[in-house]
Formats: structure tokens, sequence, C-alpha cells
């Protein structure tokens, strides 16, 4: 089973290392812009390790990153047809990694929880995104 098999049926508490996740997360976003946009491959490199987790929506924090109100729509229109979303990535203190549209879609679909792997342990990189972790 190849790693994206596996992170598409996940465990809870799972613990999956940070190339394990940008593995998955290069699986969602094909594109290089997806990664140089927003540093996403040094946001993830900024832990070590995830746990998968499901976490309340009221832990995320919203609206840090752009998105498209029509995607948004359509994948909240998928949920509500019963869909899954593939799980968001997002730090210790509920702040998106990657994400931001399923959240937003989740939320306008009425869900209370959502699927995350959740950075665990301190922060090893990329200070400018996880200052606010090591406090």
């Amino acid at each position: 089973m190849t790693d994206k098999q596996n992170l598409n049926k996940p465990l809870v508490s799972e613990i999956l290392d940070s190339q394990a996740v940008w593995n998955y997360c290069f699986a969602l976003h094909p594109r290089q812009e997806d990664f140089e946009e927003g540093n996403l491959g040094n946001r993830i490199y900024g832990w070590d390790t995830y746990e998968r987790k499901i976490v309340s929506l009221s832990f995320i924090q919203v609206g840090e990153w752009g998105v498209d109100a029509d995607d948004v729509r359509a994948y909240a229109d998928q949920r509500l047809a019963g869909s899954n979303f593939p799980a968001i990535v997002c730090t210790a203190t509920g702040r998106i990694i990657d994400g931001e549209h399923r959240v937003q879609a989740a939320l306008l679909a009425g869900d209370t929880t959502i699927e995350a792997l959740v950075a665990s342990g301190p922060p090893s990189g990329y200070p400018e995104f996880n200052e606010e972790e090591e406090e």
C-alpha cells in the first residue's frame, strides 16, 4: 500500500513523520506553485511529527489563507452529498498549514469536527510560521 493509500484510510492517533505529511499534501496539490506560494513544504517541515486526530472546528483558526468562494461552495456541496474530506494539516494551536478550503467548506456544510494531521512536539523549523508555537 502506498503512503497516499495509507493516509486515505486513517487510523485516529496515528503518528506520521513530516515526509509522509509532505507526500500526502503533494498528492492533494500536485502543482509546484501550491507549495511555493504559501511555503507549504517549509511549513510542513516545521515539525518532525504529526498525529492524526478528529478535532473540533471551533479549535481551528480560520481565515489566515485566501480561498476561492466557488471552490468552498463546491466542496461544501460535496460534503453535504456525503463525501469525506482529506485530513487538513494544522499546528497544535489550530493554525492551518494546509486545508483552509476544506475547513471553510466543512463549516458551511454544518460540520462540527474535521479530521486533522496535528503537528506534535516542539517546532523544529520555519520560525516565521511556528514562532507562536514556542510560547
